[in-house]
């Protein structure tokens, strides 16, 4: 993108996610022509006031490049429309909220042979390919491994009261495990396909003063296709931390 003609790319949304791809996007070509679409009139991105479009679903949209970065709940409904309108899609994780809802996305993405792009950027990290590799190379050798990612939800965005964020809420597709869903994905990089054997939610909500509606801490058991057992933590309560624990026979690797 970057040295090429500008572009019109639309970006759907106006919190945190929309306005770190905004500042991206400029970085890379600050001729790209930029259209946010929003249920807000304006709203700022440093000292600049950002006006905003109301998304017309009956109406074919000039933007041939689209970014989905709104309340998860609401992922569905828009991609549907931008897969039969042929559009260029990256979405923010995660993709949708419901696995009938993820089902009708990869029908309609077959049909009208498009692919999706989701933000799920541990896979880009060093680490996680370097520990790709040794995995690779000794499958063999693994007894068993331990993941955790915590992350205090009411210190998730400094300016944010968390009370209103999506995150925290049912109808706004909120829930540790669609928001951490980071985990699952880098797991399913590192490791392959698997069964998820056991999963238990604990409502600790009121435990830890935590305004919500949604599950706040969850840990289930994975299997995988060649029997290595992967047991995992994800919560809203412990301060922001993420670790990948592997136990081989004879080494122990661990990553944060």
């Amino acid at each position: 993108m970057r040295g090429e003609n500008k572009l019109n790319i639309g970006i759907i949304g106006s919190g945190s996610a929309a306005t770190r791809i905004y500042k991206i996007l400029l970085t890379i070509n600050k001729k790209n022509r930029i259209s946010f679409y929003s249920k807000r009139k304006n709203f700022k991105i440093g000292k600049k006031i950002i006006p905003t479009k109301k998304f017309n679903f009956n109406s074919q949209k000039k933007e041939d490049y689209f970014f989905v970065s709104n309340n998860s709940n609401e992922h569905y409904k828009y991609l549907i429309n931008l897969i039969k309108s042929q559009k260029n899609i990256y979405v923010e994780k995660p993709i949708c909220t419901s696995m009938q809802e993820a089902k009708i996305i990869k029908n309609k993405l077959r049909l009208f042979k498009k692919k999706l792009h989701v933000g799920y950027q541990f896979r880009e990290n060093k680490c996680i390919n370097f520990l790709k590799k040794y995995i690779d190379k000794n499958r063999n050798k693994i007894v068993f491994v331990s993941g955790y990612s915590g992350e205090n939800v009411k210190k998730y965005h400094k300016k944010e009261n968390y009370k209103k964020s999506y995150t925290v809420k049912k109808k706004g597709g909120g829930g540790v495990l669609l928001t951490q869903s980071h985990q699952l994905d880098y797991l399913i990089y590192l490791f392959g396909k698997f069964k998820i054997t056991k999963s238990l939610s604990a409502n600790n909500n009121k435990k830890f003063n935590l305004k919500s509606n949604v599950e706040g801490n969850v840990s289930y058991i994975l299997k995988t296709n060649d029997n290595i057992l992967i047991n995992c933590n994800l919560n809203y309560f412990a301060q922001k931390k993420t670790y990948l624990y592997i136990k081989c026979l004879k080494e122990t690797i661990f990553w944060n």
